[in-house]
């Protein structure tokens, strides 16, 4: 047994503490997406797709900016496998302005061509009139939340995860409360509907941003940074940050689109395939934390074992894919038996709720899937030092593979919406195959911290 797989115990236990620290964060996160679901889906339907597809856009907006961020996550826990706290340091301003300078390039697209931006993806007015009053205001929450992502990006990369859970549950209450409020117009405030719920969401991620900065430059002890550390410019290490972040970049990306591109098919076919959609996609959304949480922390760990050599590294991530595969089994199992509990909270038409409960099903096969492609690509092959791999894997599974079969579904060959989903899913069964033979070939084995000059001395001895 310990000749192919890790037993050292301090080993788990830093893995499974980061692990439920990041699904408990992930979890609420979500929990808030699906409260605004909930809530504004009980308000009308109508305003349930509008927000859905500025959730779509959010959705691409956050998958870019992790890309971004999580360049932070990858070098700084192999430099903090090293005790290296300060080039984690040198690579923040790279990393902080990176981010804001993306977020405010989404904003000037959101506020110059609103109306391109939700026209993509319906030609029903009555939803656009709702996703634009919910764009305009959520937009201002977009530099406040890149923000806190790279500061929580940075914390992430030393095994810090208890701010991140702190800060969601204070943002589930403060979104919810808000929610409550602004939606309905409660206690004297005026019935905003989208309006409101962007307003609730807004004002909870700029908390969330002051609650964060406050830990990171002030509470923290283990990197102990100041506001200078991120706001001071100096760049002689972006080609080493971009070399990580542009794989994950292009990544994320790809993967983001195909999550759009699912939006605009379904969205394009009717406003009940949409609805649908949008509840079984939140549930989803809330058992895939799992998943998500299982394979950061697998980055984040699987960096720390680089420095102690590629010999106890391969043992990890063979004793990792056995977790990855148990979380699967998980993700089904919760993901069946609550849908039922959870659809009956909609107030949806009779056909929305039937098409709502096969997507729910079949992502429950999905979700098996996923959890150890997923879990083994972000986590053990992109945490342990190849994250081009990745990169390759999701550009072939979006761009040849989910994108063109699914269109040609729709709009082709007039598939049902179950088949449609499939095909909009059918990159997470594919992508098992790769993600398996890459692990267990051990050639993921990386460390990125070594530069050129370090490797050149390294190989003249």
């Amino acid at each position: 047994m310990s000749k192919h797989f890790c037993t050292d115990k301090e080993f788990f236990k830093k893995y499974f503490k980061l692990a439920i620290m990041l699904i408990l964060q992930q979890a609420i996160v979500l929990s808030v997406n699906l409260l605004d679901n909930i809530m504004i889906g009980s308000y009308s339907e109508n305003a349930l797709a509008g927000v859905t597809i500025i959730n779509q856009i959010h959705f691409v907006y956050q998958g870019l900016l992790n890309g971004l961020v999580t360049g932070m996550v990858v070098l700084g826990s192999q430099y903090w496998g090293k005790k290296d706290g300060d080039s984690i340091k040198k690579l923040a301003p790279t990393g902080f302005y990176l981010a804001l300078a993306f977020s405010a390039l989404l904003f000037l697209i959101a506020a110059i061509v609103p109306e391109g931006l939700v026209g993509i993806f319906t030609k029903d007015a009555a939803v656009i009139q709702e996703a634009l009053a919910y764009l305009n205001v959520i937009k201002w929450s977009w530099l406040f939340f890149a923000v806190s992502m790279f500061l929580l990006a940075t914390m992430k990369g030393v095994g810090s995860a208890k701010i991140a859970v702190i800060v969601s549950v204070i943002s589930l209450f403060v979104n919810g409360g808000g929610n409550y409020i602004l939606i309905f117009g409660r206690f004297g405030a005026p019935e905003l509907g989208s309006a409101g719920a962007a307003l609730a969401t807004t004002i909870a991620r700029v908390l969330e941003m002051f609650i964060v900065a406050f830990y990171v430059f002030r509470m923290d002890r283990k990197l102990c940074m100041k506001i200078k550390d991120v706001i001071t410019p100096h760049f002689e290490n972006i080609g080493q940050y971009m070399g990580v972040a542009a794989p994950i970049l292009i990544a994320e990306g790809s993967f983001c689109c195909g999550n759009a591109a699912q939006g605009i098919v379904l969205g394009n076919l009717s406003t009940t395939a949409l609805a649908a959609n949008a509840i079984s996609n939140s549930l989803y959304q809330l058992v895939k934390v799992m998943a998500i949480g299982a394979a950061n922390a697998a980055s984040v760990i699987m960096g720390q074992t680089v420095p102690k050599g590629k010999e106890y590294a391969v043992k990890c991530a063979n004793s990792l894919q056995i977790v990855f595969i148990g979380i699967g089994i998980l993700i089904a199992v919760v993901l069946f038996i609550i849908r039922v509990p959870v659809l009956n909270m909609y107030k949806v038409s009779p056909e929305t709720r039937e098409l709502a409960d096969q997507f729910i099903i079949l992502l429950c096969f999905i979700g098996f899937c996923m959890s150890y492609q997923m879990s083994c690509n972000c986590g053990i092959i992109r945490g342990g030092g190849d994250p081009k791999f990745v990169m390759y894997v999701d550009l072939v599974g979006i761009w040849l593979i989910v994108i063109p079969l699914s269109f040609l579904a729709a709009f082709k060959f007039h598939w049902s919406p179950l088949a449609i989903m499939l095909c909009l899913n059918i990159d997470q069964i594919l992508k098992i195959i790769p993600a398996a033979i890459k692990t267990n070939s051990h050639t993921w084995y990386r460390d990125l911290t070594i530069t050129g000059t370090e490797k050149e001395r390294k190989n003249n001895e």
